[in-house]
Order: structure tokens, then sequence, then C-alpha cells
């Protein structure tokens, strides 16, 4: 009882820490059906538990879910495949958290779910044995088992959630199934013993700091069929000097490869893996202009941010994705001619480009990430091509069609009064030149930075028909003397 009082405590400790962390629009797209479903099943452990030797649990639709262990329990085991006659198909969240003396442990074939931190903290495991019919492994079910050596990991389990072994400093073997489609951020980080990993044809994405720091990783492969690769996956692999990318990759992170010696070797100048330009290395000579090469599919997150002597950049009509922060705070440049084959322009691609006087939107445009063009202090002209299905232009606005959202402005903005925008999203944050606006009574919400650092509006009239406001929607506005808000608010 006491430990499962501890646990809700921690949980609830970590939501609101999680929650105070996210901004307030970001709520819309939290997923907290796990922390429900978790606290559903501790509610239910409390006031149906049962106990048979070491283990509590509990039964529903007559299958037992393991949700406690007796922490006395030590040496080798094996988990009976029944509890008061009914099979155990689940260990539950934090089930055998810090059981210090386990040593080896034989999971029953009859267990499908092993939930979040199901083993956390079991310092002293070395073995265990995975069922045949696991299907999915939680999130740090087995962080911090620093005795673990090995894990052979079932051909049925198709999702290994993130931190599931995070620290396993003794694992020297993992053997993952081929069925795996998902496996979480930092899911084998400081594994600082893994020499060598396949990883499975079925991924589309390797997740942020998947195998950071795994310290003696000497090679990687990355399966055809992987699109994207995320910030610090590899970082701090010392030992690793042999990457194998391959061309369906379109998304990367500039840091994905860090501190390694296969980065650390590779030539000053434009750096390419596979289809990606993944960034300009070393330092830039005033006055730069670059062309990237024909045949390229993806600009990397991050690739030229912060060249300050970068004026000019050619892309190819074969790039898809512009990156997170590809092109963040070059300020010198003046000129990018986006191409039709771009149906990505990412978070931040292009913040803070001060030089930069107008932006072409092409046809083939899927979709604009937050604060793609602001801080582009010197934008005068914003365009989208009437081609484009999903965005339209009208006074210097870029316009998701569909949702009515303004989402990019510039200091020569006309919202239009048309009907066409019923939000403004984060489309003049940081744009300092903008020194007045006017708000048609079509829009209902002004989104979280909206007019963020708008410097130079010194009054703005709200309409009456707005009933939102977001947070920081005029932070920072130090010109601001005057605001009418409506009562609708």
């Amino acid at each position: 009882m006491k430990n499962r009082i501890r646990r809700i405590i921690a949980v609830l400790l970590a939501v609101v820490m999680v929650l105070c962390a996210v901004p307030a629009a970001g709520f819309a797209g939290l997923d907290l059906s796990g922390v429900a479903d978790w606290f559903s099943t501790t509610a239910r452990a409390e006031s149906d538990s049962l106990t048979e030797g070491y283990y509590t649990y509990t039964v529903e639709n007559g299958k037992a879910t393991i949700t406690e262990c007796d922490k006395s329990i030590s040496g080798d085991i094996v988990i009976p495949d029944t509890l008061g006659g009914y099979p155990v198909t689940e260990i539950g969240w934090y089930a055998f958290d810090y059981c210090v003396d386990l040593t080896s442990v034989s999971i029953p074939d009859s267990v499908e779910t092993i939930y979040d931190g199901a083993f956390i903290s079991c310092t002293g495991l070395i073995s265990i044995k995975m069922p045949e019919n696991l299907t999915s492994i939680g999130e740090a079910a087995f962080r911090f088992c620093e005795s673990l050596t090995a894990i052979e990991i079932p051909n049925k389990v198709t999702r290994i959630d993130s931190y599931a072994f995070d620290e396993c400093s003794s694992l020297t073997s993992v053997k993952l199934s081929d069925s795996l489609t998902y496996i979480g951020g930092a899911a084998f980080r400081f594994c600082t013993k893994l020499t060598d990993v396949i990883i499975p044809s079925g991924l589309k994405e390797i997740e942020r700091e998947l195998f950071s720091a795994c310290a003696s990783l000497t090679s990687i492969t990355i399966p055809d069929g992987v699109t994207s690769i995320g910030w610090d996956a590899f970082n701090g692999c010392e030992k690793l000097e042999v990457v194998n990318i391959p061309d369906s990759v379109t998304e990367i992170n500039t840091a994905a490869f860090n501190n390694t010696p296969w980065y650390n070797m590779l030539p000053d100048g434009d750096v390419y893996v596979g289809k990606m330009y993944l960034q300009h290395k070393g330092n830039m000579p005033e006055n730069t202009g670059i062309t990237i090469k024909e045949g390229t599919r993806g600009i990397a997150d991050g690739a030229f941010k912060d060249c300050t002597n970068l004026v000019s950049v050619t892309i190819p009509d074969s790039v898809i994705n512009i990156g997170s922060s590809a092109f963040k705070d070059c300020t010198g440049l003046k000129a990018v001619t986006i191409p039709d084959s771009v149906t990505n322009i990412g978070y931040s691609a292009f913040y803070n480009c001060t030089a930069l006087t107008e932006v072409l939107i092409p046809s083939n445009v899927e979709n604009i990430s937050e604060y793609a063009f602001n801080g582009c202090i010197g934008l005068e002209k914003i365009e989208v091509s009437k081609d484009n299905e999903v965005y339209h232009s009208n006074g210097n606005c870029i316009i998701n069609t569909e949702e009515k959202v303004l989402v990019t402005g510039c200091k020569n903005s006309v919202i239009p009064d048309d009907g066409s925008v019923t939000s403004i999203g984060s489309a003049f944050s940081g744009c300092t030149g903008l020194m007045s606006i006017a708000i048609p009574d079509s829009v209902t919400e002004i989104a979280y930075s909206a007019f963020e650092d708008c410097t130079g509006l010194t009054s703005i009239t709200i309409p009456d028909s707005v009933t939102s406001i977001g947070d920081t929607a005029f932070e920072g506005c130090t010109g601001l003397t005057s605001i009418t808000i409506p009562d609708s608010v």
C-alpha cells in the first residue's frame, strides 16, 4: 500500500510538472489517456486487489494483472502464468519497481503487455526472458536496470515506448523484433556497452536520443523506409565510425550525429548524407552563396542555423522538406527561392532572417509550421501560388484556406475582411516594423504569441467578434499605449 501511494504521489508530481511546461495552446493535442488509464488501474487495484505469494493482482474480464510485487523478493524467479486461477496477461504500472534483489525473471507466455515502469530500477536484474505473446513494452519499463546484459524482443512486439531500456549500462546485446514499427525516444540511451544493433525495417522514424551516448556502438545502418532521424539520435556515440543512411530519409536533425567520430571525420564545407543536406560544416566566408546539389530531397533541421554570412541559397526542385530552424538567424540571407517540389516548411525554418524582403510559397506546400517566417522584419511582400490547395495569400498574409487561420504576416500586411480569416495564429510575432493593424470582425480568436514583441505597435482595437485571446498574444509590445478589449472576451 505504501509503495502504491508513493507511486501515485510521484505520478501526480510528474503530471503537474508536464502541465506547467505546456503552453495553454498545446493542451488541445496533449494525450493524457495513459495517465487516465494508470489512475483507473490504480483505483481498481485499491478496491479489488488480491494477493497470492509475492504478488498483488487485479482481475478484469477473467484476466489477471500484476499490480505490485513484495519488495523482499530476490534471486531468480519465474512469474506464475496464473493467479487465483486466472491467466496473467499484464505486468502493471511499476509492479516490480525497485525490486533490487531480483537477478533474473522469466515472464510467462500468457503476458501480452508490460506497462510503464514495470521493472524500473531493478538494479540487480541480470537477465529476463520475455514472453512469446508480448506485443508492447511501456515507457521506462526497464529503465535503470544497470545489471541487465542482454535482451531479445519477441516477434509479436510492435511497440517499445520511450526510455524503455534507458541507462541499462551493462547491456551488450539487443535483438529487436522484425515486427517493430515504433521505438520511442531515448529507449536505449546510455546503453554504454552496446556494440551492435540491427534496426528493424518496419520503423519509419528514428526518434530523438534513441541511441544517444551508446559509447561502444561502432556502426549503424538505417534501413530503407526510414524517413526521419531525430535530434541527438546518436549524439555521444564516441566510437561510431560507420553510418549508412538510405535515400528514403528526408528529415534529419543536425545534432543527430554530434560528438561521433563519423561526423568529426567529415571535411569542412557542405555535408550531405544520403539524399539530405545535413549542414555547412566549419566557418562560412563572408557573402557566401550556396547551391544545393540536384537530387537532394531534404534540408536538415538547423542546417544553416546562425550562418550570418549566407546571402543566397539555391534549392533544387528535388527538395521536398525544409527542416525546422534550417535557416534560422541567417541575418544576411537576402534571397531564397522555394521550389515547387517542397511540401513542408519546418518550425522556425526562416526565423529572424532579417534581410529577406520577399517570400513566394509554391503550389505543393502542404504545411507551414509555426514561426517559419517570424522575425523576418525586412519582409515586404508575401505571396502564395494560386495553385496551392492548402494556403492562399491576401493582403501580404498567408492564410490556411480551410481552417481560416492567418499563419504568417509582415509589416505591410492587411488582414482581409472577406471572412477568410477567423483566427490569427502566431503570424506577427517579432514583427517589429508593424505599426498598425486592423482586425476585421470575422476574427473570433487571437492565438498565443500573435503579436508578441511587435514593439512598433502603438494601438489596437479588438472587435466584439473576438472571444479568445491567447497567452503572450501582446507580450513585449512595449510601444502599445492603447488597447480596446471587448466584453466578449
